[in-house]
């Protein structure tokens, strides 16, 4: 399946962004404390690799800037491609890890 053809995560009704204020994945600037909420957030999400699968073509394009998105910070459009690239590479690492079960963690019963 290539980018263009994954659905936007909006859609799920199980997502973890569903009913959480919008604003806290757009922090202002490189605000390290709201970063780090957003991220929290993402970090937890059943959604997470779908996310990251997602966005990584519209981070390293451009098209996703200013925001947090599978608990990866995408830079602003005023950054230049490598930045973008690396938010790129971030959300392919985060994507092909796939979805961890809770039987997949060492240690649970």
């Amino acid at each position: 399946m290539t980018a263009t053809e994954l659905v936007d995560p909006v859609v799920f009704a199980d997502r973890i962004c569903r009913g959480i204020p919008q604003a806290i994945f757009f922090p202002r600037g490189r605000q390290r404390r709201a970063i780090e909420k957003a991220k929290a957030y993402c970090r937890v999400c059943p959604r997470l690799t779908h996310c990251a699968e997602w966005a990584q073509s519209r981070a390293r394009s451009g098209a996703l800037a200013n925001c947090v998105i599978a608990a990866v910070h995408l830079p602003g459009t005023h950054k230049g491609q490598a930045d973008r690239d690396a938010a790129a590479a971030e959300l392919a690492e985060i994507a092909g890890r796939g979805v961890l079960l809770v039987s997949d963690v060492e240690g649970a019963a």
